[in-house]
């Protein structure tokens, strides 16, 4: 499997552009160097909604916004890597994405397309949640794998969704150049979604700011906007999936199996609590988990693992381990005597070979592309 890796899928392809001038022998040796700076506050949907909505006219143009101070911290998104021979590397630690600057005529590579204001409807601003939008899941990747389970189904990852979104985006520097690593996957094997808990803490760490979210949408905006609308969409949706259950009141089935689970269930006169149970509805899939943990995410932002930790604890629910795909993949950016080299080192593809088969690797696919009508011209 690996031999088949190495011989496909290791890269060393010069990219030959701007009528590109040699690249000087003596670049800054940047060994062993810190990668880049990453203010705590930013994150790949922040950098996406300041970025994406604004029009630039060159890709240079978008560079220098780019290299602007953000954040209360002041940190520019986009980061000098390497200089040599009159080119410029740049690097976004949150997205992964990459610049190619000729200082010379100031004309700009781009790995992936930046003028998404040309056409507002796939503006990650008009819908910052990734998992809705798949046209930009794909645009603002630098590399997708596809690969096939044990039982025959074909997958693909974007290393957009599957890394950045995930904070799974790790730059390191090299000689004259750097390394960008993606881990492509769920890494945690549980879903940051209530389970079985008690009605009091549902409705407290649920319900409360989710209405609260709602009340000030109402307030700023109201209930005739889209805003509220969706949101209230997003609120229906989210409940619809729990239900409540009482001793006194549910079936004889369910109240016997509750009651020989959640001990709390009991009436106190068989020495529980008596408690009101809110419950996952049966049937959910993976990707419905990942729908619902993203709506509470948005709606419910200080909800945590360690208050759903201690929310399941109080009722004795243990959630299942969901095994999920992960790839890990490399790309390499170097300034070389003839042009810039890209390359995906053989060594740093990694999964679960006894469970999924690779079927490619695609790296860089939109590299050059200026707008969303462009494929890339290099």
């Amino acid at each position: 499997m690996k031999k088949i890796i190495s011989f496909i899928l290791v890269l060393a392809t010069v990219l030959s552009c701007f009528t590109l001038t040699t690249v000087s022998a003596s670049a800054e040796d940047t060994t062993g160097t810190p990668g880049t700076t990453v203010d705590k506050d930013v994150t790949y949907e922040s950098v996406l909604k300041d970025s994406y909505y604004r029009s630039f006219n060159t890709a240079y143009d978008f560079l220098m916004y780019q290299l602007e101070p953000h954040g209360k911290n002041n940190v520019p998104y986009m980061q000098l890597m390497a200089s040599a021979g009159g080119y410029k590397l740049y690097c976004n630690p949150y997205t992964g994405e990459v610049a190619y600057l000729n200082e010379a005529t100031k004309q700009v590579l781009t790995s992936n397309p930046y003028n998404f204001n040309t056409i507002m409807s796939v503006s990650p601003v008009t819908d910052p949640d990734i998992h809705k939008n798949s046209v930009y899941t794909n645009l603002l990747s630098q590399v997708e794998v596809s690969f096939v389970d044990n039982q025959g189904k074909v997958q693909s990852f974007y290393s957009f969704v599957e890394a950045a979104a995930r904070d799974q985006v790790v730059v390191k520097r090299m000689k004259n150049g750097f390394r960008v690593e993606y881990t492509m996957g769920r890494l945690n094997t549980t879903y940051l979604i209530p389970g079985v808990v008690t009605k009091e803490d549902y409705q407290q760490y649920v319900l409360k700011p989710f209405e609260d979210v709602l009340d000030k949408i109402m307030y700023e905006f109201g209930t005739n906007s889209d805003a509220y609308k969706n949101a209230m969409n997003e609120y229906k949706r989210f409940s619809t999936w729990y239900f409540a259950a009482n001793y006194d009141t549910a079936q004889e089935g369910l109240r016997e199996d509750l009651a020989k689970k959640y001990p709390i269930f009991k009436p106190v006169s068989q020495g529980g609590e008596g408690a009101t149970l809110y419950l996952q509805n049966a049937g959910i899939t993976d990707k419905e988990r990942v729908d619902l943990e993203n709506i509470l995410k948005s709606y419910c932002p200080d909800f945590n693992f360690e208050i759903l930790d201690a929310m399941h604890a109080k009722t004795g629910y243990r959630p299942d381990i969901n095994e999920t795909p992960v790839f890990r993949v490399a790309i390499e950016y170097v300034l070389e005597d003839d042009g810039l080299s890209v390359r995906i080192p053989a060594s740093s593809i990694r999964f679960d070979e006894s469970k999924y088969t690779l079927r490619y690797v695609k790296p860089l696919q939109f590299f050059g592309a200026g707008n969303l009508e462009n494929d890339g011209y290099v």
